[in-house]
């Protein structure tokens, strides 16, 4: 509350009134008070919270970048992994065949020629052997464990049917027969866990139609 002078009339929050001193005038300036130190808090206050919002804004954009990339990441191994699924699974496939035809050239008369299949299985082998190492950088461990028994399951076919030239015996016949039923449950195995690592439901069972009959019919 400021009091009034005598002789001055405030009529502004600024006047100057003329008050008498020993012969000299003094001119007497109000006007409203203000705080230096109040300004200053106010100033870093909101200093701070631009600093909060700055650093709040650089996490968000850091937190989404990463998630993107991990995304982005998943993307890529998922895609990765069913192309070299898709292809191990074909291989094998082709591999068998090739095994049940050189059983079926093996039980002709001979002379046998399996040159050409065994050539046409030795390249089909060395391409399935680079994919495996890809399922071993890239899978799971159990998706891993099913593709070696499978490639096992394969060979085993391969060097019953395409590594001797004499004719097969039915003793040989019905080896090749039981070996051929492991290979199958050994690719059943494969699906299921390829698809189970691709977070989809386990694969229907491989049909007879497919699969084919005895290797000799």
């Amino acid at each position: 509350m400021v009091s009034q002078v005598p002789g001055c009339v405030m009529t502004t929050p600024e006047c100057s009134c003329l008050l008498p001193t020993g012969g000299h005038i003094l001119r007497y300036k109000l006007q409203g008070s203000s705080s230096p130190t109040g300004g200053k808090t106010a100033t870093n206050v909101a200093a701070f919270f631009g600093a909060a919002a700055a650093f709040a804004a650089a996490l968000f954009s850091g937190v989404s970048l990463y998630l993107t990339g991990k995304r982005e990441e998943r993307r890529w191994r998922r895609d990765a992994l069913f192309k070299i699924y898709q292809r191990f699974i074909e291989l094998s496939f082709e591999r068998s065949l090739k095994a049940v035809l050189g059983i079926k050239v093996r039980r002709a008369t001979p002379p046998f020629d399996l040159e050409e299949l065994a050539d046409e299985e030795w390249l089909l082998h060395q391409e399935y052997d680079g994919l495996l190492t890809s399922l071993r950088l890239l899978g799971v461990s159990e998706m891993v464990h099913a593709a070696e028994t499978l490639h096992e399951r394969d060979q085993e076919l391969v060097v019953l049917a395409l590594r001797s030239e004499e004719a097969v015996t039915d003793v040989d016949f019905e080896t090749f027969e039981r070996k051929r039923e492991e290979n199958r449950q050994a690719k059943q195995s494969m699906l299921d866990a390829a698809r189970a690592s691709l977070g989809l439901d386990a694969a229907a069972p491989i049909g007879d139609i497919f699969w084919g009959g005895r290797a000799n019919e």
